[in-house]
């Protein structure tokens, strides 16, 4: 892989660790490991538990990386009030950024009420990056429509998958179908994750470069 190539996935990278309530000693490692020969990755995505603390070392290692929390963790299906309790305690703590799953199950059975989700969060949010779990949908159509409609609530971005969910892994056609909603907002980006190799990230990127999208990464680890 070539040096330029490294840099702009970097730069792209969500870098990840979702246990909940780890250490300090594992939170300064995941920061380290954030600053890289490479430049920073764009983003650090914590549990809601942790965002305080990265917060804090951040800020003392003056580093632009945003602090990313994840809110309705691991398959939102939690009580929406309670999602949008724990995302707000996550913006207090200095989150720029909140990627929330959206109730894929319920969606999947004709349910809308995630759209309200949606609203609710993406007006207590600075940026909000919705997490669909697209390999979960088996019908092309209802994925982009949904991803429209999510769009049309507030997202700023939407997320291919968790990384933790029990559905297939990621897939390029997903990401193709997400490209093509966001492309038709101003501003909408992607964030690909779940199983995604090295030839689906350089793919990924190039889609959104085409329609000048935003993109992101998601992994759990970066190799220098």
């Amino acid at each position: 892989m070539s040096p330029d190539l490294r840099r702009r996935l970097v730069a792209h990278l969500d870098l990840t660790d979702l246990r909940p309530r780890l250490d300090d000693a594992a939170l300064e490692r995941l920061v380290e490991r954030g600053a890289t020969r490479f430049g920073p990755v764009a983003g650090l995505c914590v549990h809601a538990s942790n965002a305080a603390t990265v917060r804090h070392l951040l800020d003392a290692a003056r580093l632009s990386t945003r602090l990313v929390v994840i809110a309705g963790f691991p398959d939102g299906s939690q009580n929406p009030d309670a999602v949008l309790t724990e995302l707000r305690v996550a913006c207090d703590d200095g989150a720029d950024e909140i990627d929330l799953l959206y109730p894929y199950a319920a969606a999947l059975q004709g349910d809308r009420s995630g759209l309200d989700l949606v609203e609710r969060a993406a007006g207590a949010t600075r940026v909000l990056k919705v997490i669909l779990e697209s390999s979960a949908w088996d019908d092309p159509v209802a994925l982009l429509a949904t991803a429209r409609s999510v769009f049309a609530a507030g997202a700023a971005m939407i997320k291919t998958g968790s990384g933790s969910a029990t559905v297939p892994p990621f897939r390029i056609t997903d990401a193709e179908l997400l490209t093509e909603a966001a492309a038709e907002t101003p501003s909408g980006g992607i964030k690909v994750s779940g199983g995604v190799t090295l030839e689906l990230a350089t793919r990924s990127l190039a889609l959104a470069r085409r329609d000048r999208k935003s993109t992101r990464l998601n992994s759990s680890h970066v190799s220098e």
